[in-house]
């Protein structure tokens, strides 16, 4: 267990293309690699923009346990599955993203909130979200009206679109996203939104008080923009080597290996990682 060796003591990943294959998979020996990483002292969890259920899935499926972030930071269950942070936007500062991201109903949209996971289309991007996540998401075909309408928070927006479409949406709205909300690109045909209480780093943080870990002790493993926040306040961020260049840029250290050839694995049992020629984020532990 080099990564304990080195000292640290929390391990978080990120699900999709980051402890996951492309395939969303993840491998029988990285699973070992956890489960002997906790069992010699070291704490892990996932923190992932999905859904709590889809993830509750996941650790099943695997065996696996350990905290939860989900949402990207909008909800943190601890190792005991107690609920330390439930963090959402108003149904206000959701419709306003609606609004914002997609004026004309074309594009395809989630709304995760309290009461439960909408869309505003019944669509094959529907079909292959519910096979994908395997939870529930109920259309509503005025989704901006109808969060108007209701009283709930809105624990994220996601924005599904082809690439060109996504990347002209972003560069309209680009200087009219509120400042206490962050927007970004993930994937090329996603936008997702969260209110600036529930992003991945600040819920990183959370956990960490709440379990009384530095975040100097933790070790934090991403691919994409939405899990910058997370990479840039921890003594080890870490973009895996399939992360886009952007996210590579703001990591301080980029893994030897990609999702599909189990960097997770290599980090745990070889700490198979070097610091990043290309960094030029700031990560409030490195003086950056």
């Amino acid at each position: 267990m080099k990564l304990l060796e080195k000292g640290y003591k929390m391990l978080v990943c990120d699900f999709d293309l980051s402890l996951s294959k492309t395939d969303r998979t993840i491998s029988e020996r990285t699973v070992k690699a956890i489960k002997n990483f906790q069992s010699e002292g070291g704490i892990f969890g996932v923190c992932t923009g999905r859904a709590l259920p889809s993830l509750d899935l996941i650790y099943r499926d695997y065996g696996l346990t350990g905290f939860k972030i989900a949402y990207h930071g909008s909800i943190v269950a601890d190792t005991d599955g107690k609920i330390i942070s439930d963090t959402y936007m108003t149904t206000d500062e959701a419709c306003f993203l609606i609004e914002l991201f997609a004026p004309d109903n074309d594009s395809f949209v989630i709304a995760y909130t309290t009461d439960g996971i909408f869309c505003n289309k019944d669509n094959e991007r529907r079909a292959y979200y519910i096979k994908m996540t395997r939870v529930e998401v109920i259309v509503r075909e005025n989704l901006k009206q109808w969060i108007s309408d209701g009283n709930f928070g809105v624990r994220k927006i996601l924005i599904v679109d082809g690439p060109e479409k996504i990347k002209n949406i972003m560069e309209k709205a680009s200087d009219r996203i509120p400042s206490d909300i962050q927007a970004s690109i993930s994937t090329p045909e996603f936008i997702e939104a969260v209110h600036i209480s529930s992003t991945k780093g600040a819920a990183v943080l959370k956990l960490a008080e709440a379990m009384k870990i530095s975040p100097a002790d933790i070790v934090t493993v991403g691919d994409s923009s939405i899990d910058v926040s997370m990479l840039t306040c921890t003594g080890c961020g870490i973009a895996v080597k399939n992360a886009d260049e952007e996210t590579k840029r703001q990591a301080v250290f980029v893994s030897d290996y990609t999702c599909d050839e189990d960097a997770v694995f290599h980090i745990i049992e070889e700490c198979a990682f070097s610091e990043n020629p290309l960094y030029e984020g700031k990560n409030s532990l490195k003086g950056g």
